[in-house]
């Protein structure tokens, strides 16, 4: 399942004339670069509080032009900004939460959303769209839920003093939860809509899409690992047990997901073996359980994985491919020198006037928690 926006592809050759980036004595300004992404971020904030992809990506809803807000890339652009709480930060993420909590489906999922204007627009879901357009109705129910609920995990982390207030939210939490359970595979699930119906505890994008990816897979991991904890910290009458035994189910599946004669990820499961020339899918998505969590950056595993990425892609730090998350990537693998590199690019780009995020909103997130990272000098 698309889960990094690629519409990079597109401009890749335009920027080459810049893709070895350029060299400051001193590194990156991480400072500036911070402050430029969060901005940028703040630039995609409506007044409902909804976080779209981007001040001027527009489409076609209904007829009329539209931004889109798509809640998987607006939770990792709230997720970014409590790396730096400020009290305006925390307002944007506290407001996007709200907006969340406020346009759940009855069974706690969420659709992506079309507003007119940034100011006093009117948010729409993507299920009003004309037949004729073809816009589906969200990318996955796995990935948006598992995001958010890492999201309101970090939230109650860094804002102990809003623990009551999230605590008010703990039916919206819990319906989160359950749409999280919902794609699960395991035997006593009562749901029919699993194939392989393996009973492996991976994932399926959505209810109809029968697909386990490993990127959301690592996904769902890390959201299963924060549920955990918010039910043990935070719901009213939470139920820890249960989501224990659900994240103990998804991590045996990975074995699933692995291909051992490959020594690499399937792009999911019952692919064929991963082609490590193709980028995306099949090269980023042995990145994703380093990125979330489902194995350790020390590992020997995503020591070889990791190694193994740079050997194909010896020039990603400096714009090629420009892939956000690689930068935040590299710096969990303490692989400095290439997150410097990275970031030494962006702000390049940035003082050459030129969109750093070849993507959308959450491109600007990546570089800040890469950013970020790299100022706190800790991979904690």
């Amino acid at each position: 399942m698309s889960k990094v926006n690629i519409q990079f592809l597109a401009v890749i050759a335009m920027i080459g004339a810049l893709s070895q980036g350029p060299c400051f004595a001193n590194g990156p300004n991480l400072k500036y670069v911070i402050e430029s992404e969060v901005s940028y971020v703040d630039s995609c904030v409506t007044t409902s509080g909804a976080i779209v992809e981007g001040p001027k990506d527009l489409t076609t809803f209904r007829g009329t032009p539209h931004y889109k807000i798509c809640p998987y890339f607006s939770n990792f652009a709230a997720y970014a900004l409590l790396e730096d709480p400020t009290g305006s930060n925390v307002k944007v993420v506290k407001n996007w939460m709200k907006w969340v909590f406020n346009h759940l489906n009855p069974d706690g999922s969420i659709y992506d959303y079309y507003v007119d204007h940034l100011s006093g627009g009117t948010d729409l879901p993507s299920v009003d769209a004309y037949p004729l357009e073809k816009i589906p109705n969200f990318d996955s129910q796995d990935s948006y839920a598992a995001t958010f609920l890492t999201l309101v995990r970090k939230y109650a982390e860094v804002m102990p003093g809003d623990i009551s207030w999230l605590k008010s939210h703990s039916k919206e939490l819990k319906l989160i939860g359950k749409a999280l359970d919902a794609t699960i595979n395991y035997k006593t699930h009562k749901a029919n809509h699993f194939s392989p119906n393996n009973h492996d505890g991976l994932s399926v994008a959505k209810l109809h899409y029968q697909a386990k990816y490993t990127m959301d897979n690592s996904e769902v991991n890390e959201g299963l690992k924060d549920m955990v904890w918010l039910e043990k910290n935070l719901i009213t009458d939470g139920d820890p047990s249960f989501y224990k035994k659900l994240l103990k189910k998804n991590d045996a599946g990975f074995a699933n997901l692995w291909d051992p004669a490959a020594s690499a990820y399937y792009v999911y499961e019952g692919d064929v073996a991963p082609k490590w020339n193709t980028f995306y899918p099949d090269a980023e998505c042995q990145l994703w359980p380093i990125l979330c969590g489902v194995i350790t950056p020390t590992s020997a595993r995503a020591t070889a994985i990791y190694d193994t990425f740079n050997s194909h892609f010896k020039n990603w730090q400096n714009g090629d491919p420009s892939v956000a998350p690689l930068g935040y990537i590299a710096a969990l693998m303490k692989d400095r020198t290439r997150a410097n590199t990275y970031l030494e690019y962006v702000q390049g780009l940035l003082e050459k006037g030129l969109d750093s995020r070849l993507g959308n909103v959450a491109d600007a997130a990546w570089i800040i928690r890469a950013a970020e990272m790299i100022r706190r000098g800790s991979s904690n």
